[in-house]
């Protein structure tokens, strides 16, 4: 590297410009360093922080913690939307859905409940049941509100749910609040298998005095036998 110092430079000038003449020749250039596809593996934590990473942890594998580093950006700039919110949950590894007011509708006109039309007659020939039951959502009584729906299989550690609450509680619009709604989701496989046995069973009433007799005499014996 040239040194582009003036003649009356400082010995502290000289130390320092020292001290950076060989940068040009490490090993990992800094390019590389800023790219969370190319930065060495020890480096992350340092460039998490520099691109302003709020959660990070450790035991999270090499893969979600670079997809982490890169979404950071694209996550600040939609800070306080349902893409975000997503975004800054998708590292806890859990089966999570945000559902808003309209959803939450949508959802209970897909089971086309009966409805008080004035019409009906108190003769117990209907029953009226709860349309929450059937959709497996609460009703969301305000616009504001929206229900986040964790599923509690998904849950590694017991640390997930804090995390969860705090992430939310972050990445919400500051007008909204959360209903947060845990259940226990999970599929069962049952794998059916057929077989048959068939099994010969067959008395032999002579006795054949194996012992000591060579091999092509028992294969004639047993050919006689058969």
């Amino acid at each position: 590297m040239t040194n582009l110092l003036p003649p009356n430079a400082s010995a502290l000038e000289r130390a320092i410009a020292a001290t950076g003449a060989g940068i040009d020749t490490l090993p990992v250039a800094v390019r590389d360093v800023w790219n969370p596809a190319t930065c060495p593996t020890a480096l992350l934590p340092w460039l998490a922080w520099a691109l302003a990473v709020d959660e990070w942890d450790e035991t999270w594998s090499e893969a979600v913690k670079r997809t982490v580093i890169a979404d950071a950006i694209e996550v600040h700039r939609h800070r306080g939307t349902v893409w975000s919110l997503k975004k800054s949950l998708a590292p806890l590894g859990m089966t999570i859905d945000i559902i808003d007011q309209a959803s939450q509708r949508a959802s209970y006109a897909a089971l086309d409940a009966l409805r008080l039309d004035g019409a009906w007659r108190l003769d117990s020939t209907r029953q009226i049941s709860p349309v929450e039951l059937y959709a497996n959502l609460p009703q969301i009584q305000h616009w504001a509100q929206f229900i986040v729906r964790a599923n509690l299989a998904d849950a590694v550690r017991a640390e997930n749910f804090a995390l969860l609450r705090h992430l939310v509680q972050k990445w919400k619009p500051a007008r909204s609040w959360p209903i947060f709604m845990f259940w226990l989701a999970f599929t069962l496989e049952v794998r059916a298998q057929a077989s048959a046995t068939l099994q010969l069973d067959k008395q032999i009433g002579a006795r054949y005095p194996w012992h000591g007799r060579t091999v092509s005499e028992i294969l004639k014996g047993i050919d006689q036998w058969l």
